[in-house]
């Protein structure tokens, strides 16, 4: 073995390691241990022949093993010179009872052992470690989260990610640029069918997707009724039940909906549930049903309590039931109501939020990680809070809204409805504000399990003088699009996912539908598998329902 030399920095270009990390003198590594010499090799002489020598024990100093093959010699010497391989990296030989003894090898794992690695060359002055970024997978780019030597991996559990990587349609970051696979350019995948044709164009159409198959409802004008009506359908767009009307026809002259998409539809275990908000007993109430697959209605509807004119209801399923919250009428203020409809259709009525003086408009709700989450706005004089409350599954009075907290104050003018959606560590809150005359925002705000914002709130879109919806939003990953409805004032408009990363930064919109007369009053569902996308087309003159089914990933 060559002599040590001194501590250095060099650039080794014929080393073929990814990063050109600083090299070390062997003085700054210790020796290996626990790992033992190269077994000896086979005695050249002896009583009966040499055998080979074992490999070293790895004991504390670390020696090899002996050349020395069986009660035969190994490699004969008188000094240690005649030992000397030439290699610095695998240590010192040393002549030993007249045979050569092999050297323990220079250890450099460095520093950073998680993610990155060591390697010894040989140079003029001696072993040199070079620190370099781990590559696991295989894929010839180094960890980036080695500090010791700069890696371009993101992902080094995934051979198809590191930097300057094709972009595919995974989910996932390839290229190590932050973007998704629709910011890339990656085109919108899917497929597109027709569903029905309506008689009118009344506002909300909504969709919840279910292991294999996926529910859609809508409101109609039928024989001077204004209904609304359910259907299931496979992904393909074809149906697997007949047209079931939900709400009854409106009595006292009444309309069972508004123009608003005041009404729900989720998920419920093996079988669909629907909430709305109608006028059938001359005033306005909010209402359960639940659907089998078939079709066919389970039990009656449920009238769970009064609503307040002009509010939406929002539900989430948990093991107890159908959570259903809504605004109601408390004197002559509004408070948020909730109710759960047990799985037998009976109510279990929960106290509401109610303060004097405050409105609490538009609540949207999820359900995960055993708590219900709920976004909604509260009105105080010329000032709205639009806020989101955590509580558990029973929504017991105690725990009912324990990290309640504004996600921000706005002029009171216009709401549309909230939206809330489980991520993979918390929620996330989207929102509609309409800043008359003419601007309209989107925006969302992410929190964790306990309440506290991860980022937000933040805008994803702003629009001037143009009719905006929120349809909601659909994961990806950790990342999440908004789908945003548009509708110009002249022309044509349409459907588009918004970026929203998880670091609540807002990508640049990516058209889903375009150039078509497209109603912005649309609904996204997801199964975290398949998405589906309903809206209402009118480009030929007619109000055709529509159905856009997506992949896990968007582009597929």
């Amino acid at each position: 073995m060559r002599r040590l030399g001194v501590v250095g920095v060099a650039c080794l270009a014929a080393s073929g390691v990814l990063s050109c990390g600083q090299l070390i003198g062997l003085d700054d590594f210790r020796p290996s241990l626990g790992t033992g010499g190269v077994a000896g090799t086979a005695g050249a002489s002896g009583a009966g022949g040499g055998s080979s020598g074992s490999a070293g024990n790895g004991g504390s100093s670390g020696v090899g093993g002996s050349q020395v093959g069986g009660a035969g010699g190994g490699t004969p010497c008188t000094k240690n010179a005649e030992c000397d391989d030439g290699k610095a990296c695998n240590g010192v030989e040393t002549c030993d009872g007249n045979f050569c003894q092999n050297g323990s090898g220079v250890d450099c794992s460095g520093i950073d052992s998680t993610y990155c690695a060591g390697k010894c060359f040989e140079t003029s002055s001696g072993p040199k470690c070079q620190l370099t970024a781990k590559d696991t997978d295989g894929d010839q780019h180094g960890d980036s989260r080695c500090q010791e030597a700069t890696g371009d991996d993101c992902d080094d559990s995934n051979e198809n990610v590191y930097s300057g990587a094709p972009e595919i349609c995974d989910g996932l970051d390839n290229d190590c640029d932050g973007k998704g696979d629709l910011e890339e350019g990656l085109p919108i995948g899917g497929a597109q069918f027709k569903l029905e044709t309506l008689t009118e164009r009344l506002g909300g159409r909504f969709v919840a997707v279910g292991t294999n198959d996926l529910g859609v409802m809508w409101g109609d004008q039928v024989g001077g009724d204004y209904r609304l009506f359910f259907r299931v359908y496979d992904f393909n767009g074809q149906p697997l039940s007949a047209v079931v009307p939900l709400s009854a026809a409106p009595g006292s002259g009444g309309t069972t909906f508004q123009s608003n998409p005041l009404f729900d539809l989720i998920v419920e275990g093996d079988h669909y549930a629907a909430g709305w908000i109608d006028q059938t007993d001359g005033a306005p109430a909010a209402y359960v049903q639940r659907v089998a697959r078939d079709g066919t209605l389970i039990g009656s509807r449920v009238r769970v309590g009064d609503a307040s004119n002009g509010s939406s209801i929002s539900l989430a399923a948990s093991a107890f039931g159908v959570g259903a919250f809504f605004s109601a009428p408390n004197g002559s203020d509004v408070e948020l109501k909730i109710m759960i409809v047990n799985p037998g259709g009976v109510l279990n009525p929960r106290a509401g939020l109610s303060s004097p003086g405050k409105l609490f408009l538009q609540p949207g709700a999820g359900f995960g990680g055993g708590r219900y989450a709920v976004a909604y706005s509260v009105v105080e004089g010329a000032t709205a809070h639009l806020t989101l409350g955590y509580m558990d599954a029973l929504f017991n009075v105690g725990d009912q809204y324990p990290a309640s907290s504004p996600l921000t104050n706005v002029p009171n003018e216009a709401y549309e409805r909230f939206y809330v959606q489980p991520t993979q560590s918390g929620f996330l809150a989207s929102y509609a504000h309409i800043a008359l005359p003419s601007t309209q925002r989107i925006g969302a705000a992410i929190l964790d399990a306990s309440g506290q914002y991860v980022c937000g709130p933040s805008d994803a879109s702003t629009e001037t003088a143009a009719s905006i919806k929120l349809a909601g939003a659909v994961g990806v990953g950790a990342d999440h699009y908004l789908v945003v409805g548009t509708l110009p004032p002249a022309g044509v408009g349409g459907i588009s996912f918004v970026p929203f990363a998880a670091d609540c930064t807002a990508g640049t919109p990516v058209p889903v539908i375009r150039d078509r007369l497209v109603l912005p009053d649309a609904d996204v569902g997801s199964n975290g598998t398949l998405s589906a996308l309903v809206y209402l087309d009118a480009t030929d003159g007619t109000f055709d329902l529509m159905l856009r089914t997506f992949g896990p990933n968007l582009c597929d």
